[in-house]
């Protein structure tokens, strides 16, 4: 991006080719009429005024105009109780510009003082004439003297030439010199006192003398004196005020229009007693104000004028504007159209606007990093330019934005806190449904008028006791609660609840590494921009002039659609194509800080930071490292002999603190891989069993991790890892385990078998078929009624449940070539006492079964016989 040359800018002064057709014409007809000389040109700010008045002085260059601007930014002594102070504030501030702004030659009569420079000529002429003076004097005070003293010298040569002072002539031309220096002096003296009044009074012998008193003395006070004195001197045809507006002061309008009227008052006196001084021309105050300055009608009591002024930039127009910069170079194209058109709605200052644009450019051009956004900077400057002390605060990490950033992970879990609640409503709904026993209203309605017929009621009427009153509110209640439900039922809002569950579960996994921008949402909007901040001295902070700003909805804007977000640091300072990230030097500061764990704090470059010379092996045995995306970079790079080291030193410290929160959170987290597992498993086998116990894993997780461990698990450490039968058992118990979507069946039914798991019970609803079917192949199930009876029914496709009762062996030996029949001859004596126990001791199989069974030297002979007793 080095076009240097090719890079214009913006400037902020007003500019003196403005199109003022109609502004002209009114400031023409203000000008030819004597009676008008206070005209307010009034407009928004950065409407145009200042640039009007330019152009117009650029067009006519016969009228004089004196400037008096009072941008206001800190009035030091100003509060909202002492509206004098700002007055006399205001007034020092137009005397000192007014008074710098007319030669100090026209204004020798006044008493403020002004610094000049003293010529070099003017400096050696007064020296001469101060000696002369002093010399002069002292020699006719000598006089008399100075024949003796010139006889008494030896050296002849100097006696000859001090005998020329002797002489009567030496006499007369000193007394002649020193009454010329002294009447130039008393001059000097007098036109001083006269100018400045230096002595204002002489006391002699008792009586006070007043020199130089004035005897036209106003009835106006020394200080209006002095401030009409410099309106009269000043040489201009207009006076033209801005800024005054930002005081938010009435009465300084008050003043000055007091001001320009005695001014013009003393002009047209001086005209009628000196009328060979020429025409009278008045002198008229300009005012460059905003609208709405006056709240009502009396604005027009303080001019004699109004130009209104037509802003030339709006939030209508500002886009128009704003592409119109970017377009001239060449830029356009790298931003969001939506982005600039969205932006241009808060933005209607056109020196904002154009300072934006120039900031932008340097910004863009000295961050020398190909991969920012466009979007990200621009927002990053208009907040810079529009918020600027939070901005440097944000620099030094404090301020408003600094603390929303800083609060993210608390907005986070307050978010996880409100959808897990909504999902364990929506669990308790579902519970509701599934233990409902009625189908319709009309079964709800027939119970409970049996119910209400059964409360107790007064003797001899059908109404009820009060005990019966109250009884029958509650069962109000409750049946209202059954109706809701059984509507629920009926409108099939179960789906709708699981929907919604699975909904939720998937926005708690990715909650955690969500953005600031991805948390805010309609409901929590106010919340969080409404944040208050505190020291480490307990200060609490409101920031009110953020949110007070009336560009504060632009800023929530630009943070609540990821314009601003954590990687702000990158936008505001230099960035080095070596170089880690301000973002990532902070997570580094983290750790050598010792500062805790952030598990979920994101990672720029996690490349960079794992190759920053900052980060030791020893580091990875400390809690800092707990970071998602850092033992993710290290999961993604064990060919490398070194991230081996920190990967071991990790687990090794994960095993010896027992961080399950940190493994849990891990999992979730979206950036977990397989390898970890395998890892984890090896050097911490045990970890399955006290995970359980553990009280950090939810039930899901304990689900996934088990079916993980049996993909990525070698057999060896398999068995390890089912220290005291915990594995095993686990599966076991898990009668939805085979619901396993693009299960990997050969990996799992090995290691299901190296296990020795057999399936207490299974829900064939939930498994997947095709896994279901291995099971049931490989005989990892219990040999129980209910599983044969499933088995039954399944791959047998029996309905008849008398038949499964009474005639199951003959079932079971109907299809030879099946798993069952395989599985009940090798348990043959099991599988008899099962029967016998659920036969409700009747058998009616086929007699060849029987006799298979009664000749089976497996089968014991107390099971034998009651077995036959049964059948006959």
């Amino acid at each position: 991006m080095d076009d240097r040359q090719n890079i214009t800018f913006q400037k902020l002064t007003p500019i003196d080719n403005a199109d003022i057709s109609v502004y002209e014409d009114a400031i023409e007809f203000s000008l030819k009429n004597d009676d008008i000389t206070n005209v307010a040109l009034s407009g928004p700010y950065s409407a145009g005024k200042s640039s009007i008045i330019e152009t117009y002085k650029k067009k006519h260059p016969d009228k004089k105009f004196v400037h008096i601007s009072l941008a206001h930014f800190e009035c030091p002594e100003e509060t909202d109780s002492d509206d004098s102070k700002k007055e006399s504030w205001i007034e020092g501030k137009i005397l000192n510009q007014l008074l710098h702004q007319i030669p100090v030659k026209r204004i020798p009569q006044t008493n403020f003082r002004i610094k000049k420079d003293m010529g070099k000529k003017d400096i050696k002429k007064l020296t001469v004439l101060i000696s002369i003076l002093l010399c002069s004097g002292a020699f006719l005070r000598i006089s008399n003297k100075v024949p003796t003293i010139v006889e008494q010298i030896q050296e002849e040569r100097i006696k000859q030439f001090l005998s020329v002072f002797t002489s009567g002539y030496a006499i007369i031309i000193a007394t002649l010199l020193f009454v010329i220096s002294a009447i130039i002096c008393i001059h000097k003296i007098i036109t001083v006192q006269k100018n400045k009044n230096l002595f204002r009074k002489i006391s002699y012998q008792g009586n006070t003398i007043e020199i130089f008193e004035t005897q036209n003395e106003s009835y106006f006070d020394k200080y209006l004196n002095e401030v009409l004195y410099l309106f009269e001197q000043v040489e201009a045809d207009v006076i033209v005020f801005e800024d005054m507006d930002r005081f938010d002061s009435n009465e300084i309008f008050v003043r000055l229009r007091e001001v320009n009227n005695l001014t013009n008052f003393h002009k047209k006196k001086y005209l009628e007693e000196n009328s060979e001084s020429g025409e009278y021309k008045p002198l008229r105050f300009f005012y460059l104000l905003r609208d709405d300055i006056f709240t009502t009608k009396d604005r027009t009591k303080f001019f004699d004028y109004i130009i209104p002024v037509i802003p030339i930039l709006d939030a209508s127009n500002s886009y128009d504007k704003f592409i119109s910069l970017m377009k001239k170079e060449n830029l356009l194209t790298h931003f969001d159209a939506s982005f600039l058109q969205r932006l241009s709605l808060y933005i209607d200052d056109m020196r904002v606007l154009k300072n934006i644009y120039n900031e932008f450019r340097i910004y863009m051009n000295r961050l020398n990093n190909t991969e920012l956004q466009w979007d990200k900077m621009l927002a990053i400057i208009v907040y810079k330019n529009l918020f600027p002390r939070d901005f440097s605060d944000l620099q030094l990490g404090r301020g408003y934005v600094h603390e929303l950033f800083g609060k993210k992970n608390y907005f986070s879990a307050k978010k996880k806190e409100i959808l897990e609640n909504e999902k364990q409503l929506l669990i308790e709904e579902i519970q509701k449904i599934d233990a409902e026993l009625l189908n319709t209203i009309e079964e709800l309605n027939v119970l409970y008028n049996v119910k209400y017929n059964n409360l107790p009621h007064n003797y001899g009427y059908s109404s009820l006791t009060s005990e019966g009153k109250k009884q029958w509110a509650i069962m109000e209640n409750e049946k209202e609660a059954r109706r809701h439900t059984i509507q629920s039922r009926i409108n099939g809002d179960k789906l709708k609840y699981e929907k919604r569950i699975a909904d939720i579960d998937h926005q708690l996994m990715v909650i955690k590494t969500q953005q600031l921008h991805e948390l805010i949402d309609r409901d929590n909007a106010d919340e969080i921009f409404m944040i208050k901040g505190s020291n480490v001295i307990g200060k609490t902070f409101e920031y009110k002039e953020i949110k007070g700003n009336s560009y504060f909805d632009l800023l929530k804007f630009l943070i609540r659609d990821g314009y601003i977000d954590e990687t702000y640091n990158d936008y505001m300072t230099y960035f080095y194509e070596e170089s880690i990230s301000a973002h990532d030097k902070i997570f580094l500061r983290k750790i050598t800080d010792k500062l805790g764990a952030d598990f979920e704090y994101s990672l720029m470059d996690v490349k960079k930071v794992l190759e920053s010379p900052v980060l030791r092996e020893v580091d990875f045995s400390e809690e800092e490292t707990l970071n998602f995306d850092l033992i993710y970079g290290i999961l993604m790079q064990q060919d490398n002999p070194k991230y081996q080291k920190y990967l071991y030193t990790v687990i090794v410290q994960i095993k010896e603190n027992h961080r399950f929160d940190f493994v849990a959170k891990f999992y979730d987290s979206g950036k977990f891989d397989s390898l970890f597992i395998s890892k984890l498993n090896q050097q911490w086998p045990e970890f399955f069993s006290f995970a359980k116990i553990s009280g950090k894993f939810s039930t899901e997780q304990i689900r996934r991790y088990s079916i993980d461990t049996l993909y990525y698990t070698d057999a060896p450490i398999l068995q390890l890892v089912n220290v005291d039968n915990c594995l095993s058992e686990y599966i076991s118990n898990e009668d939805d385990y085979l619901n396993i979507p693009n299960a990997r069946i050969d990996t799992i039914i090995s290691q299901l078998s190296l296990l020795q798991v057999s399936f207490i019970s299974i829900n064939y609803l939930k498994s997947e078929e095709k896994l279901f079917l291995a099971v049931y192949k490989n005989h990892l199930y219990d040999l129980s009624f209910e599983n044969i009876k499933l088995m039954l029914q399944t791959q047998y496709g029996v309905d008849d449940t008398a038949d499964i009762t009474h005639k199951n062996y003959t079932l079971v030996q109907s299809m030879r070539n099946e798993p069952l029949v395989m599985y009940v001859n090798e348990n043959i004596n099991t599988y008899v006492g099962i029967i016998l126990d659920n036969c409700e001791e009747r058998i009616e199989d086929e007699e060849d079964c029987v006799i298979e069974i009664l000749n089976n030297d497996a089968v014991e002979e107390n099971l034998k016989k009651q077995y036959i007793n049964y059948f006959l």
